[in-house]
């Protein structure tokens, strides 16, 4: 573990705690870490905008939106869009094959349909940018991920039965938690921005740490030699992690990270 230069952990259901809160201990160990030469990324459904909010330090790495976009040194790094007509096509899908609300991840905001103003206070967290839309149809704006959120919590069931036969062969499609679906580019997700990054800041994947939950963390899991879930992961998520650790509200990623500055001091 001591040879570790890079630290990637997933936020939702993994980093912050169930109240929906960064553990105030990871703040303190940011520079920590950094002063020991470790780099600290945030690998996140989360759009760029809301992960600036939560993490300022410049020194820090934002994988954005499952890898569509990545972050760092003041500058957006890599992006990845999905033309207009495309998402326009996920939105019809959507609309005409399940319940769940579409959302076009802009690289300035998220967008629903104004219709659904309930769900629209549930993702304020998520999106420090919301944005209510009259006509979807009508939507031209620059974005790098389109999300299928399940009112119902049944977000496996719209991936197995409705996006993933539909979408797979052309997108990247992915679970992001009980209510969401997601959807990049082909080849797009956190093990692909773990690979540029890998190779932006020359550093091997033998002196990679992730921690993660969930479908979506899946890609980066595998691309590093110090994988680890929390305890409240989801089902089937075994195989893809070498390690354990307690749960976010126990602050499992915590613990590790404690047990990192240890062996590197």
């Amino acid at each position: 573990m001591k040879e570790v230069q890079l630290v990637l952990t997933d936020l939702d259901s993994t980093l912050l705690t169930s109240d929906n809160e960064v553990p105030k201990q990871f703040y303190e160990l940011i520079p920590q870490l950094e002063d020991l030469g470790v780099t600290i990324a945030i690998a996140s459904g989360r759009p760029l905008i809301t992960l600036k909010n939560l993490f300022p330090d410049p020194k820090m790495v934002l994988i954005c939106d499952n890898g569509g976009l990545i972050y760092y040194n003041g500058k957006i790094r890599f992006k990845s869009l999905i033309p207009v007509n495309e998402y326009q096509s996920m939105i019809s899908l959507v609309n005409r094959k399940t319940k769940a609300v579409p959302i076009v991840c802009g690289l300035d905001a998220g967008y629903i349909p104004v219709n659904f103003p309930r769900v629209a206070e549930r993702l304020t967290s998520f999106f420090k940018e919301l944005r209510l839309v009259d006509d979807m149809s009508k939507l031209n704006v620059e974005a790098d991920k389109f999300t299928a959120f399940s009112i119902d919590q049944q977000s496996r069931k719209t991936y197995q039965q409705v996006m993933e036969p539909a979408l797979s062969t052309k997108y990247s499609v992915v679970v992001g938690s009980d209510e969401a679906v997601d959807v990049m580019n082909k080849g797009i997700n956190k093990g692909s921005a773990v690979k540029f990054l890998g190779e932006q800041l020359k550093i091997e994947p033998q002196k990679m740490m992730a921690f993660g939950d969930a479908e979506n963390d899946a890609s980066m899991l595998k691309r590093v030699k110090y994988s680890y879930l929390v305890s409240n992961h989801a089902i089937g998520m075994e195989k893809w992690a070498k390690y354990r650790t307690s749960s976010n509200d126990d602050l499992g990623v915590i613990k590790v990270l404690n047990q990192l500055m240890t062996e590197k001091n």
